[in-house]
């Protein structure tokens, strides 16, 4: 046991040196979605208000909850708003999450299993380490929902249902598409065993939803039932459904589809033998694949984009899955494959590492120091008091214009988006296939800018900075008035 403690701390230590490499930079993935996760505790803080609800989501007309902000608030206001002390507490939550595969494995197994299923989980989520965002928070505690499950199935005790209803509302809070399915299964089968028992005073535990939905039902009482008529509407197409990949599934797993293969394959074989033997039907074994097929069937008949944060929180799932094939596989096939599968991961982590590049021009677009190298030059160019616009190519633009807010209080200057003054700058990133709408489109329909710039700044990265100088007469040609300042899916 001594030694497998040594392997299993040297690869953990392994991990997290990896998942702090960006961190140690002061960088992070500023990606829209974290732009705009800054944008909304920003607001909060600025308006000093509650919100009820979080991030759209991908359901039309629905939200997340707002669980993620309110958890990530402190850190907000302890960092006075710096993505990079966020960047912290995202590495302290991989931490948490790696803490509970272990804890919930070794409970739902035993030593061994629990190592292994921490070691595939924690090599597999070294990239998460770089933006967090609010799917993540299923993904940390969906070790904690299949334990309740596990353990309402196995001793049919009410305080496990209970905490498994808390659980899995946080997790629908978090990522709706994958929380909701999860947390009907257990409701669906909850309530069966009630009848079947008739443990009628039992059905007071279902009161506790009340606490995960309680900003959903408070939100849809002030703006007319929206989100509820937003799920009756959704339907189903069955006529032609959605499959979604997956191996794709159990590469973010194992790395790579080659292995993807040979753990679908040996988990498939081992759920047949299971099925022929019929030795345990409360086998947790049987819960962690339930949940993936659950939700493979949900996405599939619903037609929903299978994207990976729906099925990011299976992850623990999976990982458990193959770290129990040691009880059906010959050991030296099970060791090469663990070996291979955290080998892949670690050296995925490690090339991320050594092609990290401190030189702002070779870094993606999206990183954080790339965006602050911007805001710079527009500081250092522009003066102390100019008009500016953002451009992205999925025209939020939450991204370069958070970063201009934070930077315009760190340097107090004044600047004011969407507005022309006689110096005006437009800060532009990169165009994309995707959007027709160019930023040399959206610099002359929406910001009716047709002069040449003073200065231009074009980074390594693809963003674009222009310095114009304008006559009073082209200032007084107004923008779009409906270019996007705020959060204004709100």
């Amino acid at each position: 046991m001594e030694k497998n403690r040594m392997w299993f701390w040297g690869i953990m230590v392994a991990c997290l040196l990896l998942s702090s490499w960006w961190l140690i930079q002061n960088n992070l993935l500023f990606h829209s979605d974290v732009g705009r996760d800054m944008y909304l505790l920003k607001d909060i803080v600025d308006n000093r208000h509650l919100t009820l609800i979080g991030p759209r989501s991908s359901l039309s007309g629905f939200f997340h909850g707002p669980l993620w902000l309110y958890i990530s608030l402190p850190v907000f206001l302890i960092g006075a708003g710096n993505p990079v002390v966020m960047a912290i507490f995202w590495l302290i939550l991989l931490i948490l999450s790696w803490w509970l595969v272990y804890q919930t494995g070794r409970r739902m197994t035993d030593e061994t299993t629990a190592m292994v299923a921490t070691v595939l989980v924690g090599s597999a989520t070294i990239l998460n380490s770089h933006a967090t965002i609010n799917s993540y928070g299923a993904v940390i505690i969906f070790p904690l929902f299949y334990y309740c499950f596990g353990e309402y199935i196995r001793t049919k005790k009410t305080k496990y249902l209970g905490l498994g209803l808390l659980v899995g509302g946080a997790m629908v809070q978090f990522e709706i598409v994958f929380g909701l399915p999860m947390l009907s299964v257990l409701i669906i089968y909850s309530v069966f065993e009630i009848f079947r028992s008739r443990k009628w005073r039992n059905m007071w535990i279902y009161m506790l939803l009340l606490v995960p939905f309680s900003t959903y039902l408070i939100f849809d009482l002030r703006h007319e039932w929206i989100q509820t008529k937003a799920v009756l509407g959704m339907s189903g197409d069955f006529s032609a459904f959605n499959w979604p990949d997956m191996i794709n599934w159990w590469k973010l797993m194992t790395g790579n589809k080659i292995l993807a293969w040979f753990a679908v394959i040996g988990v498939i074989w081992v759920s047949l033998i299971k099925f022929k033997n019929r030795n345990n039907e409360y086998d947790s074994w049987w819960l962690w694949g339930g949940t993936v097929v659950v939700l493979w069937g949900v996405l599939m008949v619903m037609k929903i984009e299978s994207v990976d944060f729906y099925y990011l929180p299976l992850i623990s799932a999976m990982a458990m899955m193959i770290a129990c094939l040691k009880n059906y596989f010959n050991k030296r096939l099970y060791w090469v494959l663990i070996v291979s599968i955290v080998s892949v991961n670690l050296i995925r982590a490690v090339k991320d590492t050594v092609n990290y590049s401190r030189d702002v021009n070779r870094q993606d677009q999206a990183t954080w120091l790339a965006n602050v190298e911007a805001g710079n030059w527009v500081v250092d160019h522009c003066g102390n008091n100019f008009g500016y616009f953002v451009y992205s190519s999925d025209l939020y633009g939450y991204s370069l214009r958070y970063m201009m807010d934070h930077l315009k209080i760190k340097e107090d200057v004044i600047g004011d988006l969407n507005v022309k003054k006689e110096i005006t700058c437009l800060l532009m990133g990169p165009n994309s296939i995707e959007n027709n709408w160019s930023r040399e489109t959206w610099r002359e329909s929406d910001v009716k800018i047709k002069t040449k710039p003073a200065e231009l700044k074009l980074f390594g990265n693809g963003i674009l900075v222009e310095k114009y100088i304008l006559s009073a007469e082209e200032q007084k040609i107004a923008p779009n008035p409906f270019l996007i300042k705020d959060a204004a899916f709100r």
